[in-house]
This record gives C-alpha cells, structure tokens and sequence, in this order.
C-alpha cells in the first residue's frame, strides 16, 4: 500500500513544470511635476533649494524614504537580480541534464540483443560445460593410450 502511495505521489509530483521567472517590470512613466532628480535630506542641514522655493514652499512632488528602507530595496533588487541570473544559467544545465537522462532511459529500454538474453546465456553456458568436459575425457583417452 505504502509503494502504491509512493509512486502516486511521486507521479503527481513530477508532471508539474518549474513556473516561468517573471519578467522584470519596466520602470512607470515620470509622474507629472514629480522633482527631477534625487536629493538626499540630512538632518542639520536646511532643505536643498531645487525641493522648496524662496517661500518655503514644495516646488515638486517626492517621497522622502528612510535610508535603512532605501537600502533595503536596493539590497533586495540586486539579490533579485542575482537570482534571476542564477536561474538563467541553471536552465540549461538542467535541460542537459535531462536530455541525458532521456538518453539512458531510451538505450535501457531497448531489448538486449538476442545472444545477451538469459535463455541463449543459460544454454550457451551448457554448451561450454559440456566442450570443456569433451575436451578433458578427450585429453584422458589420448593419455591412456600414449601409456
């Protein structure tokens, strides 16, 4: 029973296909009177005059974004990246893998030759005994003879 619900299992398993690595998103158009560049905002120092105007006044729409944040997603996007170079190059070593696999399992399907099948075996090991045995009573009689 514990055989049968292994190979079930194990069938339904390996029917199922690696999902495909999602593309990476392309970046979003610029947001209208979004600010042009970005500027980093340090604690002590005034706000750089490209953010805020002489009134002290917005003059563009951002997001400010704690560093360890910043960093984080930065950190998150390269091992992204990472990632996705990793599993571009497993891909094919795995297809090859495969193929050789496939390989071995079509050269292990095919029939043995006939002389290689355990019939032809079994009587040409019979065959052999009953040469040898021949060839020792042959040798027997001729030294029986020579005395």
């Amino acid at each position: 029973m514990i055989a049968i619900l292994f190979l079930l299992s194990t069938a339904l398993g390996a029917s199922d296909p690696l999902p495909p690595l999602p593309t990476r998103p392309e970046p979003l158009a610029p947001v209208q009177g979004q600010c042009s560049k970005t500027v980093a905002l340090v604690p002590g120092r005034p706000i750089p005059p490209s953010l805020v105007d002489g009134d002290g006044l917005v003059r563009c729409s951002a997001v400010a974004v704690p560093t360890s944040v910043a960093l984080d997603l930065r950190s998150l996007e390269l091992w992204g990246d990472a990632v996705a170079a990793r599993y571009r190059i497993d891909v094919p070593e795995l297809q090859r893998r495969e193929a050789w696999w496939e390989s071995r399992v079509r050269v292990l399907e095919q029939p043995p030759p006939f002389w290689e099948t355990p019939g032809v075996q079994r009587w040409g090991g019979r065959a052999e005994v009953l040469l040898v045995i021949a060839a020792l009573a042959g040798i027997g009689v001729g030294v029986e003879r020579a005395r």
